[in-house]
C-alpha cells in the first residue's frame, strides 16, 4: 500500500468497500465541495443524493487509509457514513472478492519508447498547483510527427501539450 498513487475499491449491490492511498487521501475520502467554489451560489446535482448536507473543507485524510472503509452507496452516495465498523463480516466479504479480482487482472503494460510526462494542473484539475503526470499518448518516435527534425533536437513534453490544446 505504501508509496501508492491511488487506493483500492470494490462495490457490490449497494456496498462499497474502499482504503485510499497514501499519497493523496484528500482526493478519495468522500465528496466535498471543490475549493474556491460558494456552495450558496451554485447548484450540484450531487447534494440531491446527500440529503443537501455537502461537505465544505478538507477531507479527512486518516479515515479509510489504513483500514477498510464500507458504504452504502444507494443510501449514502456521497460515502459519508462509514459502516464497517457495525458490518466487518460484510467489509471481510468483499475484501476477499476484490483480492480474487486483483489476482486475475492484468499488470500494466509499461510504454515502449516513451514516457510520462508534466501537465499543468489547469487542464485536469483547476484548482491544483504545479503539473500533473500523463502517460504518453502521443506519437511513439520523433519522425511520426516532426520527420524533418532529429530525434535528439525535439521537446517531447511541448509537442505533446501544443497537440492537445
Amino acid at each position: 500500500q505504501t508509496g501508492r498513487t491511488h487506493g483500492d475499491a470494490f462495490v457490490l449491490g449497494d456496498l462499497k468497500v474502499i482504503r485510499t492511498a497514501q499519497v493523496c487521501p484528500q482526493d478519495e475520502n468522500g465528496w466535498h465541495v471543490p475549493p474556491g467554489e460558494d456552495m450558496n451560489n451554485t447548484h450540484y446535482a450531487i447534494a440531491e443524493r446527500c440529503d443537501g448536507a455537502l461537505r465544505v473543507g478538507n477531507a479527512n485524510t486518516t479515515e479509510c487509509a489504513t483500514d477498510w472503509c464500507m458504504f452504502n452507496i444507494s443510501a449514502d452516495a456521497c460515502e459519508y457514513r462509514n459502516l464497517a465498523a457495525e458490518r466487518p463480516q460484510d467489509v471481510a466479504r468483499l475484501v476477499a472478492l476484490l483480492r480474487t479480482y486483483q489476482a486475475t487482472a492484468v499488470p500494466d503494460i509499461e510504454p515502449q519508447g516513451c514516457a510520462p510526462i508534466a501537465v499543468p494542473n489547469s487542464r485536469w484539475y483547476p484548482g491544483a498547483n504545479g503539473s500533473s503526470w500523463q502517460p504518453c499518448d502521443g506519437p511513439m518516435t520523433p519522425h511520426a510527427t516532426h520527420p524533418e527534425a532529429p530525434a535528439d533536437d525535439l521537446n517531447w513534453e511541448q509537442m505533446f501539450i501544443e497537440a492537445h490544446v
